[in-house]
C-alpha cells in the first residue's frame, strides 16, 4: 500500500510537470525567446480580452488614408474583439463624415503611434485576410517622427504585408524610400490554389540595421538591403541605413478600392474581415550590422561602339545568346520593351527593322515603350540623335533621352514629339547635356496613346562636341535650398556621417572622431587623448564653398566640451590665407554660437571653414553648422520681392519647349538668362513673379536695368494670372530694345482695371512676334527690378504711419456684422478698459497689420484692465530659418497689465499668402514657431482659404509666432500613387515626370502622450530593467506546484528506501 502511494505521488508530479511543459510549448512564442537567434519578446497583444486595449492602439481618423483613391471611411465601429481575435471589418454602408462627404463603404484602421514603436526587431502578426475585388488589407509601419528625415517617401515605409483581394493567394512585402520615390518589393504566392482568406498565417519581418527580411509562416521570401533616402534640402543621401534606423509604429487596416486593387464590383461580398490572432514584437540585445552592398556596375561607363554610336544594335541585326534582349524576340539584344497595363502590343524583327504591332496604345504616353540603357551622357557635351521610322498611319512619337527613376525621370533632350508618316523617313535632333553626367541614361521611344503600329531602324546617338573646358576655380558650389553654404552641417549624410567634412590631426596630437548611429548621437564628437602643440593640431574642416567680397556672413553652430575650454573658428581662402578668425569659449552645456564677419578679401570659390580644437585634451562636440550670406538691403515699398537678385529667391524661371535657357545670378549679383533656343513665342522663356497686388486707380512706377550680349527686344508684362481661369487681362505691357550696355528703363502707368491681389509680373525672353530676336545663343542680364506705388502728391506724407494706436472712445470702432473694426493698421493697439466694458461680449474685435488680421472674442478681453494687442517683430534669423513660409511670420501678443491673456475661446487669424509659392492649396498649414525659431509639432489645419484674395484663415488657442507653410501630410499611402505603375504585378514602365507624381502624405492622428508600460521601448534605454507582458504567470505557478510534489515524492521514496536498508 505504501509503495503504491509513493508511486502515485511520483506519477502525479510527472503528469503535472509534463502537462505544463506541453502547454508551455504550445505558446512558446510568448516566452523570452522564440528560437536560437536570440530574439526576445518585447511587446505583444494577444487580443484575449473583451475590448481593444487602447493603451496599445488608437483609431485613425477617417480622412487619414484616401491617398491612393480608396473609397472607404474609417470608423471606430468597425474594429472589435471576437473569439480571441481582433476583427477589422469592411462593410458596405453609407457613412457621412463631418465635412458632409458621403462614402458607400466603412472600414477600420488601427495604429500604435504614440503608444508602441520600435527601432529594429522582429514583428510577427498571425492573421486571416479578407478577399474579394477591391479589398486591400495591409499590415505596415510608418515613422513615429516622420519629419525627422522628411515627409513620405523620404521618411520611409515598411509594408509587412499587402494583399489585393482579387489575388487572394499572393501577398507583397515592400519598403518605400528615397527622393525620388523608389521601392523594393517581394511577393509570396501560396501553392495549389490556396487563399490567405482560408486560414490564419504568420506574417513577419526581421528588421536589423541595414537589412529587412520578410517571412510567411517562417519561410523567408524577400530581403531588402540596398535602399537610400535623400532630402531635397540636403547635399547628399542620409547615411545608410536611413531612413530605416528610427522608431516606427504599426498600422493595420482594410482599404476599400484604390488605384492598385481597383474598386469593388458585383462579385465582392460584404462584410469582409481581417482577423488578427496576435501581434508580437521581439528584439535582440545586439544586432548584426549589414553594410550596404557595393554596386560595382553603378559607375561603370558603357563606351560607344567603334563608329561612335552610343546605341548598341541600333539596326536590330544582333542576336547574341550571351546578351539580354526582349524575351522571345530575336535580334533585339540590348533593348527593353515595356507595356502599361492598359496597353497591348507586340514586337517582331522583319528585314532588319523592328516592327511594333500595337493593338492598344493605352492611356499614357509611355504605355508602349521601347528603350535602351545604360547610355553615357557627359555634362556639357553636345549630342545628335537620329533614327528611321514609319507608321501604319500618321501618328505622334515622343522620343526621350533622359534619366531613370534615380533622377526623377528628367528629360535631358527636351525634344517635342515627332510626327511619323506611313513612309520610311529619317528623323534627328541635337541637344546639349545641361545636367550632371549620367552613366545610365535611357534612349526611349514612347508610343502610347495611339493604336497605330510603328517600325524602327538605324537608331543612333553620337557625341558631336565635347564639353567646354572648365576652370575649377570658376566652379561655384551653390548653397543648399535652406541658404546654408555648409553641406552636411547636421552630420547625418555621406560615409560615416562625415560627408563633405575632413577630420585631421598633426604629429603632435592624438584624437579620434565619433558620430553615433542613434538618433540622439548624431553630432560630431572628437575624443582627444593628446591635444598636441596648438589649436590647429586637431581640426574639423570643410572646403569648396563661395565667399563674396564685401558680403556679410553669419556662421551659427551648436557646441559643448567635456570641460570649459576655447576653440578657434577660422575662415580661409583657397590660398589658405585667414580671412576671419575668432576664439569661442565652450562649456559643458550645449549652446548656440554665432560668428558674424564681412568678407574683406576677393571673391573665393573654394573657401574653407576650420574648427581648431587642439592644444587641449577636453573633448569637443559640434552640431548644426550653418553658414548664411546676409541679405542685401531691399528697396522699401518695392512690390517685387528680391528685385536686386540676391539669389533667385522669389523668382520663377521657366523655359517651355521649344525654348531652352538656364537661369542664374552672375558674379555681379545680376539675374542672368543663358538662352540657347528662343523657341517659337516670347512666352517660351520667362522670368516672373506671381502674387503681386495691383490696386485699381493707383499709379505705379516700373523700372529695371537690363542688357544682352546680342541686340534684341525684351518684353515686360503685368497681367492677371490666368493659369486657373485662362484670363490674361493685361495691366502694363512694354517692350524695350537691349544692347550690350546695361541701361535703366523706367515707366509709370495707371491701373484702370479692378484690383488684382495676385497679378503676374514677368519678362518674356523668347522669340518676339516681329522676329527681331536673334536665333544665336546669348545671355540677357536683368537687375534692380522695381514696382512701386506712386503716392498722391496731395497726400500728407510727412507723418509716418504710427507704430501704436490707443483706442479710448468706443466710437473709434466700427461695428459690422458683430465685428468691431479698429481701422488702425498699427503694430500695437491698446484698447482701454472703458471701451471694452461698452462692447458686446458676444461680438469680436479685429486687429489688422500688414497682411494679417487677428479676430479676438470680446469676452477674452474682459479682464478689468486695458488690453494690448501687438504684432511683434520676428528676427531675421527666424525668418531665414523658415524661408519656406508662404506668408509673412508674425509674433502675436495679447496682454493685460503686462501679463499674457489666456484664451477661453479660439482666436481667428487671417493671413495673406504668396500664391507663387503654393503648389497645392490643400496642403497649407499654419505652424507654431517656438522661441528658437524652429517649427513645432503644432500644425493647424486652416478653417478655410480664399485663392482669389490669397487669404488663409485658421484658429489658434494661444499666441506666439505663426506662419503659413505648404506641408505634405504625414500619413502615407500603403503603396504607390494611384497614377503610378502597379509595382506588384509587372515590371515598371518609365513614368513621364509630369505624370509620375508621388502621393501626398497625410497626417497621423495626434494622441496624448501616456506613460509607457513595461515592454514599451519609447523613451527608455535601460531595457534590462523592463518586464515582459504577463502572459504565462499561472503556468509557472503550476510548474512550481509540480516541482514541489516531485520533491516530496523523491523525499518519501528515499526515506522509505533508507528504512528498508536499515532493516
Amino acid at each position: 500500500m505504501m509503495k503504491f502511494k509513493k508511486i502515485s505521488i511520483v506519477l502525479l508530479a510527472v503528469i503535472l510537470i509534463g502537462s505544463n511543459f506541453s502547454f508551455i510549448g504550445s505558446v512558446s512564442a510568448n516566452t523570452a525567446e522564440t528560437n536560437s537567434d536570440d530574439w526576445k519578446l518585447r511587446w505583444s497583444d494577444e487580443f484575449d480580452g473583451n475590448e481593444i486595449n487602447m493603451d496599445n492602439w488608437s483609431y485613425d481618423v477617417p480622412t487619414n488614408g484616401r491617398w491612393n483613391g480608396e473609397i472607404q471611411s474609417y470608423t471606430e465601429n468597425n474594429a472589435f474583439i471576437e473569439d480571441g481575435s481582433l476583427i477589422l471589418e469592411a462593410r458596405e454602408e453609407e457613412i457621412t463624415e463631418e465635412d458632409g462627404q458621403t462614402y458607400d463603404y466603412s472600414s477600420a484602421k488601427l495604429i500604435t503611434k504614440g503608444k508602441q514603436n520600435w527601432t529594429y526587431g522582429k514583428v510577427e502578426v498571425r492573421a486571416k485576410m479578407p478577399t474579394g475585388q477591391g479589398i486591400w488589407p495591409a499590415i505596415w509601419m510608418m515613422p513615429e517622427d516622420e519629419p525627422f528625415y522628411g515627409t513620405w517617401p523620404v521618411s520611409g515605409e515598411i509594408d509587412i504585408m499587402e494583399l489585393l483581394g482579387h489575388e487572394p493567394d499572393t501577398v507583397h512585402g515592400t519598403v518605400h524610400f528615397g527622393e525620388p520615390h523608389q521601392q523594393i518589393q517581394g511577393t509570396y504566392t501560396l501553392p495549389d490554389g490556396q487563399s490567405f482568406g482560408d486560414d490564419y498565417h504568420v506574417y513577419s519581418i526581421e528588421w536589423e540595421p541595414g537589412e529587412i527580411r520578410w517571412y510567411i509562416d517562417g519561410e523567408l521570401y524577400h530581403t531588402a538591403n540596398d535602399w537610400f533616402t535623400k532630402h531635397n534640402d540636403n547635399a547628399d543621401e542620409y547615411t545608410y541605413p536611413a531612413p530605416f534606423d528610427q522608431d516606427f509604429f504599426l498600422i493595420m487596416n482594410i482599404s476599400v478600392g484604390g488605384g492598385w486593387p481597383g474598386n469593388p464590383d458585383e462579385t465582392t461580398v460584404f462584410p469582409q474581415q481581417m482577423a488578427v490572432d496576435y501581434v508580437r514584437v521581439y528584439e535582440k540585445d545586439e544586432y548584426p550590422i549589414h553594410e550596404k552592398p557595393i554596386n560595382e556596375e553603378e559607375d561603370q561607363v558603357r563606351e560607344p561602339l567603334e563608329d561612335g554610336n552610343y546605341v548598341y544594335n541600333g539596326s536590330f541585326d544582333t542576336d547574341d545568346p550571351e546578351v539580354d534582349g526582349v524575351e522571345g524576340v530575336p535580334n533585339t539584344d540590348y533593348w527593353t520593351f515595356l507595356q502599361d497595363s492598359s496597353a497591348n502590343a507586340s514586337l517582331a524583327v522583319n528585314n532588319d527593322a523592328l516592327d511594333v504591332e500595337i493593338e492598344s496604345g493605352g492611356d499614357v504616353e509611355h504605355g508602349v515603350q521601347l528603350l535602351q540603357a545604360p547610355i553615357h551622357l557627359e555634362k556639357g557635351a553636345r549630342y545628335k540623335a537620329s533614327f528611321k521610322a514609319k507608321a501604319e498611319a500618321e501618328r505622334p512619337l515622343k522620343v526621350k533621352i533622359g534619366a531613370d527613376g534615380d533622377r526623377s525621370w528628367v528629360d535631358y533632350a527636351g525634344q517635342d514629339p515627332f510626327t511619323i508618316t506611313p513612309t520610311w523617313e529619317e528623323y534627328e535632333f541635337e541637344f546639349t547635356m545641361e545636367h550632371a553626367t549620367d552613366v545610365k541614361a535611357r534612349y526611349e521611344f514612347n508610343m502610347g496613346l495611339n493604336d497605330s503600329s510603328i517600325s524602327f531602324d538605324d537608331v543612333r546617338l553620337e557625341k558631336i562636341a565635347d564639353p567646354e573646358p572648365v576652370d575649377p576655380s570658376e566652379t561655384v558650389r551653390d548653397p543648399l535650398p535652406t541658404g546654408n553654404h555648409i553641406y552636411n552641417g547636421t552630420f547625418d549624410q555621406g560615409a560615416e556621417r562625415m560627408g563633405y567634412w575632413e577630420f585631421t590631426t598633426d604629429q603632435t596630437a592624438e584624437a579620434t572622431k565619433y558620430i553615433g548611429s542613434a538618433v540622439n548621437e548624431r553630432r560630431f564628437e572628437t575624443r582627444i587623448s593628446d591635444g598636441g602643440d596648438n589649436a590647429s593640431s586637431v581640426q574639423l574642416a570643410q572646403s569648396g564653398f563661395r565667399l563674396e567680397n564685401g558680403r556679410q556672413y553669419q556662421l551659427t553652430f551648436d557646441a559643448s566640451a567635456e570641460t570649459t575650454r576655447d576653440i578657434q573658428v577660422a575662415f580661409k581662402n583657397a590660398d589658405t590665407e585667414v580671412v576671419h578668425e575668432e576664439t569661442i569659449t565652450l562649456t559643458s552645456n550645449t549652446e548656440a554660437h554665432t560668428v558674424d564677419f564681412t568678407m574683406e578679401a576677393e571673391h573665393d570659390n573654394n573657401a574653407e571653414l576650420y574648427f581648431n580644437m587642439g592644444g587641449n585634451e577636453s573633448d569637443v562636440y559640434i552640431d548644426n553648422v550653418f553658414l548664411k550670406k546676409q541679405p542685401l538691403e531691399q528697396v522699401e515699398g518695392n512690390l517685387i520681392k528680391n528685385g536686386i537678385f540676391d539669389g533667385l529667391a522669389n523668382w520663377s524661371a521657366e523655359a517651355y519647349n521649344p525654348g531652352k535657357a538656364s537661369f542664374s545670378v552672375d558674379e555681379e549679383g545680376q539675374g542672368q538668362a543663358a538662352i540657347t533656343d528662343i523657341g517659337s513665342a516670347d512666352w517660351n522663356i520667362q522670368l516672373f513673379q506671381q502674387g503681386v497686388e495691383i490696386e485699381q486707380d493707383a499709379t505705379y512706377e516700373v523700372s529695371f536695368d537690363a542688357k544682352s550680349t546680342v541686340d534684341r527686344p525684351l518684353r515686360l508684362q503685368i497681367q492677371h494670372n490666368g493659369e486657373e481661369d485662362n484670363d490674361w487681362t493685361g495691366y502694363f505691357d512694354q517692350t524695350v530694345s537691349l544692347t550690350d550696355t546695361l541701361e535703366t528703363y523706367t515707366f509709370t502707368f495707371d491701373m484702370t482695371e479692378p484690383t488684382d491681389v495676385a497679378a503676374k509680373f514677368g519678362f518674356a525672353l523668347g522669340k518676339d512676334e516681329e522676329g527681331l530676336t536673334p536665333l544665336e545663343a546669348h545671355d540677357v542680364v536683368i537687375d534692380n527690378v522695381l514696382l512701386k506705388k506712386v503716392e498722391d502728391e496731395d497726400e500728407d506724407t510727412d507723418e509716418p504711419n504710427p507704430e501704436e494706436s490707443v483706442i479710448t472712445d468706443v466710437n473709434e470702432l466700427e461695428l459690422v456684422d458683430h465685428v468691431y473694426k479698429t481701422n488702425t493698421a498699427t503694430k500695437k493697439t491698446v484698447v482701454s478698459r472703458e471701451v471694452i466694458d461698452q462692447l458686446d461680449e458676444n461680438a469680436t474685435i479685429e486687429f489688422t497689420y500688414q497682411g494679417v488680421t487677428a479676430t479676438v472674442p470680446v469676452s477674452t478681453l474682459q479682464t478689468g484692465e486695458d488690453i494690448t494687442f501687438e504684432f511683434g517683430d520676428v528676427s531675421d534669423e527666424v525668418k531665414t530659418n523658415n524661408s519656406d513660409a508662404v506668408s509673412e511670420l508674425y509674433d502675436f501678443r495679447l496682454t493685460s497689465n503686462g501679463e499674457a491673456i489666456d484664451f477661453d475661446e479660439p482666436i481667428t487669424l487671417t493671413f495673406t499668402v504668396d500664391p507663387s509659392k503654393i503648389s497645392n492649396w490643400d496642403n497649407l498649414k499654419v505652424i507654431y514657431i517656438n522661441d528658437d525659431g524652429e517649427k513645432t509639432d503644432e500644425v493647424i489645419q486652416p478653417a478655410s482659404y480664399d485663392k482669389d484674395n490669397k487669404r488663409v484663415v485658421a484658429e489658434v488657442s494661444h499666441f506666439s509666432i505663426y506662419g503659413v507653410f505648404e506641408v505634405e501630410d504625414t500619413e502615407e499611402p500603403v503603396t504607390e500613387d494611384p497614377e503610378a505603375e502597379n509595382p506588384g504585378t509587372e515590371d515598371p514602365v518609365t513614368e513621364d515626370p509630369e505624370t509620375d507624381k508621388t502621393s501626398n502624405a497625410g497626417s497621423e492622428t495626434d494622441e496624448d502622450s501616456e506613460e509607457t508600460e513595461a515592454g514599451d521601448t519609447q523613451g527608455s534605454n535601460d531595457n534590462d530593467s523592463e518586464t515582459l507582458p504577463n502572459t504565462a504567470t499561472s503556468l509557472y505557478n503550476y510548474l512550481l506546484i509540480g516541482l514541489l510534489v516531485l520533491a516530496a515524492g523523491v523525499f518519501f521514496y528515499v526515506r522509505s528506501r533508507k528504512k528498508v536498508t536499515d532493516k
